[in-house]
């Protein structure tokens, strides 16, 4: 069983002989692989490259497959990545358990069955897939949620959150908090003249225009039909 796509794979085993078998067998399998023998190296490997799934070694020079694992989940591009403890078959239950509670998701013992690591691996990657799929609509949905749907800035809602935030920290900490109300004049008359199609653009524009003006640390708000807010801390 290959994948359509070409996930990228890293494995790491201090034995040389092991990391070329297994390399091997991936590429078979149709994945991209990286590959080293250090367990440090591996942590420089996952700060330039995306990885869908990590292999371990158990019994390692340096730092061990477990002392890897917490320095992996460390790092903030790897901390949902999948990873998948490998070892000899000498390896104690309390050790796979071990390896579980640290939040392995899964082990295997080498000499290891060929198409039942096939089937693991895709899975692992599958679900990893899924993770991010729903962590990219739950942010999309968040979106939604505080977002104008026309100008695309913050909403009343997300404002007056803001604005009760900033409230309570600068009670807390004291410095300047300045409020901006702005109310566009005459907008009925352009709606009833031109219509709410150029009445839209305009509302689109000025958006446009306060979130250029202001600061970093600054927020501006859709709170009506055609009022704004600016939050300034």
């Amino acid at each position: 069983m290959k994948t359509t796509n070409e996930e990228l794979i890293l494995i790491v085993d201090d034995n040389a002989d092991n990391l070329m078998i297994l390399h091997s067998d991936l590429k078979k399998m149709g994945f991209a692989v990286k590959q080293t023998l250090s367990s440090l190296e591996a942590l420089e490997l996952i700060k330039h490259h995306s990885f869908s799934l990590i292999i371990l070694d158990v019994e390692m020079p340096v730092l061990n497959g477990f002392e890897l694992f917490g320095k992996i989940r460390e790092n903030p591009n790897a901390m949902d990545v999948p990873i998948l403890f490998l070892s000899g078959n000498r390896i104690q239950q309390k050790d796979v358990n071990e390896g579980l509670k640290k939040g392995a998701f899964d082990y295997i013992v080498k000499p290891y069955d060929l198409e039942e690591l096939n089937c693991r691996i895709n899975l692992l990657i599958e679900l990893f897939k899924r993770g991010k799929q729903l962590h990219q609509k739950n942010l999309q949905l968040t979106e939604l949620s505080i977002k104008d749907p026309l100008t695309n800035i913050y909403n009343r809602r997300y404002g007056l959150e803001s604005l009760q935030s900033e409230m309570h920290r600068h009670a807390r900490y004291g410095g300047a908090l300045s409020l901006l109300l702005i109310d566009l004049d005459d907008f009925k008359g352009i709606n009833d003249k031109f219509g709410h199609n150029a009445g839209d653009e305009v509302l689109i524009f000025i958006s446009q225009l306060l979130a250029k003006c202001v600061r970093d640390t600054d927020t501006c708000f859709r709170s009506g039909g055609d009022e704004f807010m600016g939050l300034l801390p």
